[in-house]
């Protein structure tokens, strides 16, 4: 006998119950969506919609677009949400960013190229995701410029939301923006406060908040500041809670990886020789590979630098990582022939995928991209776990306060 499952007819706009059956085809129907959802089917957990509801429709598009870190993350939080998000078009000027965006979007969205060059007159959206370049704020650039208006900067060019503000023929009902921590260090901060005072100025509410991806299941240390920006009213939106981190590094890191992402002799030599020194030392951090539960930041050139991720081929201690230095090798009683016998290898392109949340599907779409462009792709991109806990909580206080319709979201 077929399980009935009923739903109130009055908020449906309905007179009769409906099937486990006619709910599962009304799920296949674009008219229809979670979006005033009853409830969920227990055996599959398909969300049930009311049938008759139109899905909310959002276009958007992306600027410094990298891999298109913001799409993947819309997709999820459509399907979870019922709302149907459109890419009108994005905006990316490098080639390997561009090639990585047509793998995984497809290849017939238009490119707007140069953000700084297009005639925004053209084209319009309800959201606009400006995730512009951090280089020029970044702590680990001690040459950074900032991003003040005016400035020869690629940081700089969030100013041109000017021209893309005055131009539209409507202004975007959202426009989201993400950057490094080091935005609200006493540097960039005065910058900060006088591109939210221009945005104000512009009719939006800001939001904004630090968030590190560790704290959203994503076993990486990388704190980043995420703002959205609400055109007209206060979205009575929380930024997502943290939760445990229940996936380790040691959970992600290969149990066999290539020897091609081992040191060569002479940069490990280097590495520990800058770690050794009396003066000033610049030690690297190396994870222990069955004790270590976070990475840290990952970089664009992975394995060049100091402050980046390092792995030891078998743990030497039962610290989740050691610094290679006099005084930390000391303390762990380990001695330093031990580190310089012992292979100590980067992290590969696919732990660095993973580690920005990229699915097994995502990432068999980029398995012809060299080591050097899946570390540029990665270090550049945002943890797309973190970007979808914060679109999910800020589209579903809109859509709880019934403000997807005020901002004729919705067809």
């Amino acid at each position: 006998m077929e399980n009935i499952i009923e739903f109130p007819a009055k908020e449906a706009g309905a007179n009769k119950t409906a099937s486990e059956v006619e709910l599962a085809q009304a799920v296949g129907n674009e008219n229809v969506s979670t979006y005033g959802y009853q409830g969920v089917e227990k055996d599959n957990a398909k969300i049930i919609p009311f049938p008759g509801k139109k899905r909310p429709k959002v276009t958007y598009i992306e600027t410094c677009a990298g891999l298109g870190a913001t799409s993947l993350a819309l997709k999820e939080v459509g399907e979870k949400l019922g709302i149907d998000f459109s890419c009108v078009c994005y905006s990316e000027i490098d080639k390997t960013a561009i090639r990585a965006y047509k793998e995984l979007h497809g290849p017939t969205l238009v490119n707007l190229g140069d953000v700084t060059k297009v005639d925004w007159s053209k084209y319009q959206c309800d959201l606009l995701s400006f995730t512009f370049p951090c280089q020029n704020i970044s702590i680990a650039n001690r040459k950074a410029k900032g991003f003040e208006e005016g400035e020869d900067s690629s940081s700089s060019i969030i100013w041109s939301l000017r021209d893309v503000l005055s131009k539209m023929k409507q202004k975007p009902k959202v426009i989201f923006m993400e950057n490094v921590a080091a935005i609200l260090n006493k540097k960039h901060k005065p910058t900060l406060d006088k591109l939210i005072a221009f945005l104000q100025g512009e009719g939006y509410h800001v939001n904004f908040k630090r968030l590190d991806a560790a704290d959203y299941g994503v076993p990486q240390h990388r704190e980043r500041v995420y703002i959205l920006c609400t055109l007209g009213f206060d979205p009575c939106f929380t930024y997502p809670a943290p939760i445990p981190l229940e996936t380790k590094l040691c959970d992600v890191l290969e149990k066999n990886p290539s020897p091609q992402f081992n040191l060569t002799p002479k940069a490990k030599a280097g590495f520990i020789k800058r770690g050794m020194r009396d003066e000033n030392p610049y030690p690297i951090r190396v994870h222990n590979p069955s004790k270590c539960d976070k990475a840290f930041t990952i970089s664009t050139k992975s394995g060049s630098r100091n402050y980046d991720n390092f792995v030891f081929e078998k743990d030497i201690t039962a610290d989740k990582f050691i610094k290679v230095s006099k005084k930390a090798l000391a303390k762990a009683g380990v001695d330093l022939k031990t580190i310089e016998d012992m292979n100590i290898r980067k992290l590969t392109p696919n732990e660095c995928m993973v580690l920005m949340g990229l699915k097994k599907e995502e990432r068999e779409k980029l398995k012809d991209f060299t080591p050097n462009e899946i570390y540029k792709l990665t270090g550049n991109s945002i943890a797309i776990p973190v970007l979808i806990s914060v679109f999910n909580e800020y589209f579903k206080a809109l859509k709880d306060n019934g403000k997807l319709d005020d901002m004729n979201m919705a067809s």
